[in-house]
């Protein structure tokens, strides 16, 4: 988990970081705890709802219901 965490704020620069496929948001969960940024995509909404649940309250976190082969990205 260390190594996503330095990845991420090494790469992100004070950007947010997409996580794609995130499932439960176990990988979510530790970077926003790090004080990353996260939007975290996923197709299946009851994925999104147990991560929504388990990061409730903890904010610096979007999550977006999407088919990763076809999302658009409003951010860079």
């Amino acid at each position: 988990m260390e190594f996503y965490r330095r990845l991420s704020a090494a790469r992100s620069k004070g950007r947010p970081v997409l996580e794609v496929a995130r499932g439960t948001g176990r990988v979510a969960t530790r970077l926003v705890q790090g004080g990353i940024s996260v939007v975290g995509l996923d197709l299946s909404p009851a994925m999104l709802s147990v991560a929504c649940t388990k990061l409730a309250g903890l904010g610096n976190i979007r999550w977006v219901e999407a088919d990763m082969r076809s999302v658009d990205p409003e951010e860079t």
